[in-house]
């Protein structure tokens, strides 16, 4: 297997810029103004991102009916078809059947689905702190087990996540409730336990119907 390429240093500008956009889920701003930031700062790839941005916080802003709704949908497709190798980086190897998920409506942020196998080990767990995954803001586990939760619950991969999804998991026991006990989920605004056979306090959990559609 040749050697991992290393990850660029993230850039403090959008990492902060990010941080705000989570913080403020309901608020477009802190997004938009990343977006102007990329497109005066960065490369190719972060224009792309910028464009990217500006179209889902449009799209998002329409009735579900409105028809320039499928217009933008067909924009967003051409940039992830362009650039997905790009914005996704390492975090490609992590993704579930290694292909790229993301919510359409996350305006601009991610929502990954993942492997509990392959994230949790040394090399995905370092995903923490790099740029790609700071614009994460939801992961779905396609599996997970005991020990996974366990690792899940100390890892700084759920610092800042707004929505965690444990779908069909079938995780339980002591490690599934240390998991979703864990303070790194403080800012947690979606938790997803449909169809997790284990007990959970009702006040952490706020149940959703998420999926995971291909971005590409």
């Amino acid at each position: 297997m040749p050697p991992r390429k290393s990850t660029p240093a993230p850039r403090p500008e959008v990492l902060a810029f990010l941080r705000a956009a989570r913080e403020t889920p309901d608020d477009d701003a802190p997004r938009l103004v990343l977006a102007d930031w990329l497109e005066e700062h960065g490369d190719e790839h972060d224009s792309a991102r910028a464009a990217l941005v500006r179209l889902q916080c449009e799209r998002a802003r329409l009735d579900a009916d409105d028809p320039r709704g499928a217009d933008l949908l067909r924009e967003e497709a051409k940039l992830w078809n362009k650039h997905t190798n790009a914005w996704f980086g390492p975090m490609r190897d992590f993704c579930f059947g290694r292909r790229h998920h993301t919510h359409a409506d996350r305006r601009g942020l991610l929502y990954l689905c993942v492997e509990g196998r392959k994230i949790l080990t040394r090399a995905g767990m370092d995903l923490a702190g790099t740029e790609p995954y700071a614009w994460v803001e939801g992961l779905r586990f396609s599996t997970l087990s005991r020990d996974g939760c366990t690792k899940l619950a100390g890892s700084d991969l759920l610092d800042g996540l707004a929505s965690l999804s444990l779908s069909r998991t079938n995780v339980k026991g002591a490690p599934f409730v240390e998991l979703i006990s864990s303070p790194r989920l403080g800012g947690l605004l979606q938790l997803d336990l449909y169809q997790v056979n284990a007990p959970f306090r009702q006040s952490r959990s706020r149940r959703t119907s998420a999926g995971c559609a291909r971005s590409n």
